[in-house]
């Protein structure tokens, strides 16, 4: 099967540009809800001199052009890279069939008429990043309302407020804060249409993807000479295109089939016509052309009858699954939003109602056998907040934690300036503008083992698989990290947690610094992290998850890569990557992905860069 028939890689597409638009919501409401906050600060006499938002807008909208100027150039980026993937797998999926007609294989890098197609793709998808400033706003009570308009009518509330001397300043701010992280509108003006802005990029790259396939598929069908159809299969399949898809169609039969009419398969096989077109009205197949009689089906029966008993049972159950997910990264974006406002009280709230989705979610998908993807629900510059300081250590640690750990005595203020200042001269930031020390004041381990995993960050955010990545530097924290299988634990066996770009230092693994070297060295000697690999390592792998969340065709290039050598060996995906890179590596989750594959490679690459599987990905192009 090539990348194009894969359903995982072609969701995966969007993933780049989704992110960059989520995280312009995320740091515009950031800058307006620290402004509310610092408004709810001023003393007594400063409060007087308050007018209204205009003292402050200038430099306000001047940060916020700016973050508007960098994620645009970012998710245009982000676009164009999703389409150039989508054109090489189109040409990957044409040559066998060059081939099988004695033809010199077309490819868009050396076919002007292919290439002037892909770079108008490009440019006319990524304009949706293009005046950003122009089309974002605000949907509040069904009115569509200028994101100048929403600064202004949120900073004058904020004076008003706290000149009217409001017993409590967040309460009355909170339905405002609550607009701003949850209502950002991507707007066409002259027709009022609006939508979410990470849902109006993901549909139109889908959009401009399937476009794009489209056109390349079709020009090279009529370079060889196509006499027919295959349509693409996926697991989750609408019950009206259920029975035709996977099968192949000639050209005229699939006509039919796109005009509503009666039609039938190359096997002869008859079906009713449907309404709703392949490949439009949120269709998610794809048309791929074939020569009747060479062209082998991408699926077997067995395999579409497996796909066909699983659609009709769980398509309705997927749809609940991608609201539960949407759900969660609207929670987390308003958490954060609260976070900046400083009201604690709401944050928390806002966590506790996260945390109970978060289980929800995962009960739902383990009842109903459904695979789910944590990125899918994950939003950058989220980090879980304790609800309740008070069970911090009641009820979560087993019986002989004191008798295994021993944590040192507490970090003096004197060490605690001393890592700070090495950290911003290593160019790594520490914690938040709401917690500037990340935590760090708790630290009781070894100062020095600290400093080494600053430097050792420092050294990865600037390594060239981080850059190529595209991601903002990590945040470094040092906090308790919890079980992801119960979230009501404390996880005290797991070196350290990485959601979005907060890479968190656990504690309970930290704090006994002669522990922590004895356990990653067991771990290392088992197999379990990459031979010759230290607790440096930490770091590295923990980067991994970065670059792997904002690079995710790296995730499935290696992929390809390892399972084609394992292919030629002779032995399973699984075992070839336990054998070569580490039994965490082939760890799978639900039995299909392999999580913590890129981080292990990100690990490898720092300790043992010539190793054969470095070699390999880089002969396959991978790094």
């Amino acid at each position: 099967m090539k990348r194009i028939q894969n359903e995982q890689w072609l969701n995966a597409l969007p993933e780049e540009a989704v992110n960059v638009a989520e995280e312009i919501n995320i740091e515009i409401a950031k800058v307006i809800a620290e402004r509310i906050k610092a408004i709810g600060e001023l003393t007594p006499s400063d409060v007087k001199k308050l007018t209204n938002s205009l003292q402050f807008l200038g430099a306000d909208l001047k940060k916020i052009t700016k973050i508007i100027s960098e994620y645009s150039e970012r998710g245009q980026r982000a676009t164009t890279n999703a389409l150039k993937q989508a054109a090489d797998a189109s040409d990957e999926f044409a040559e066998v069939l060059y081939a099988a007609r004695k033809m010199s294989a077309r490819s868009w890098q050396n076919d002007l008429y292919l290439h002037k197609l892909v770079d108008a793709m490009a440019k006319q998808t990524g304009a949706q990043f293009s005046n950003l400033s122009q089309t974002l706003a605000y949907k509040i009570n069904n009115q569509t309302i200028s994101l100048r308009r929403m600064y202004t009518r949120a900073i004058d509330k904020a004076i008003y407020e706290v000149q009217s001397g409001t017993v409590d300043y967040h309460t009355a701010m909170r339905k405002t804060v609550r607009e701003l992280s949850s209502n950002m509108r991507y707007v066409h003006w002259e027709s009022g249409h609006t939508r979410r802005l990470d849902s109006h990029v993901r549909q139109n790259l889908i959009d401009g993807v399937k476009q794009l396939q489209t056109q390349i598929l079709d020009y090279h069908g009529d370079q060889f000479k196509s006499d027919g159809v295959e349509l693409s299969a996926h697991a989750i399949c609408a019950p009206d295109h259920l029975a035709v898809q996977g099968r192949q169609f000639s050209n005229d039969e699939f006509d039919k089939m796109q005009n509503g009419f009666d039609f039938e398969d190359v096997n002869g096989n008859e079906y009713k016509g449907f309404p709703r077109p392949i490949g439009q009205w949120n269709c998610r197949h794809v048309k791929f052309p074939i020569i009747i009689g060479i062209s082998k089906t991408a699926h077997t029966d067995e395999e579409l009858k497996a796909y066909a008993e699983n659609s009709r049972e769980k398509y309705s159950l997927t749809q609940q699954q991608r609201a539960m997910e949407t759900k969660l990264r609207q929670l987390k974006t308003e958490r954060l939003v609260a976070s900046a406002a400083g009201d604690e009280l709401e944050a928390k709230r806002i966590q506790k109602k996260i945390n109970e989705q978060q289980a929800e979610y995962r009960q739902f998908s383990a009842k109903n056998n459904l695979l789910y993807d944590t990125r899918r629900a994950s939003v950058e510059g989220y980090r879980r907040i304790a609800v309740d300081k008070s069970t911090y250590m009641k009820g979560n640690l087993p019986r002989n934690y004191k008798d295994e750990r021993n944590p040192g005595e507490r970090i003096s203020r004197e060490s605690l300036n001393e890592v700070m200042n090495f950290a911003k001269e290593k160019g790594v930031r520490i914690g938040s503008p709401g917690e500037p020390l990340g935590g760090f004041e708790k630290y009781r381990g070894d100062v020095e083992i600290l400093k080494e995993m600053i430097s050792e960050l420092s050294t990865q955010q600037a390594s060239d698989l981080f850059v190529k990545s595209g991601s903002k530097n990590p945040i470094l924290w040092y906090d308790n990290v919890q079980d992801d299988d119960d979230l009501s634990k404390i996880d005290i066996n797991a070196f350290a947690q990485t959601n979005g770009r907060n890479i968190t230092l656990n504690k309970f693994m930290f704090d006994d610094s002669k522990y922590l070297l004895n356990e990653y060295s067991k771990a290392e000697r088992s197999g379990h992290f990459v031979k010759g690999s230290s607790y440096k390592n930490i770091i590295s792998h923990e980067v991994g998850h970065i670059i792997n969340k904002n690079s995710q065709s790296l995730y499935i290039k290696s992929l390809v890569c390892l399972e084609t050598q394992s292919k030629i060996i002779g032995i399973s995906l699984k075992d070839y990557i336990q054998e070569n890179i580490s039994m965490y590596a082939a760890y799978q989750n639900n039995n299909l992905a392999h999580p913590e594959l890129i981080s292990e490679i990100n690990s490898l690459l720092q300790c043992n860069k010539n190793s054969d599987i470095i070699k390999l990905l880089k002969q396959g192009g991978v790094l």
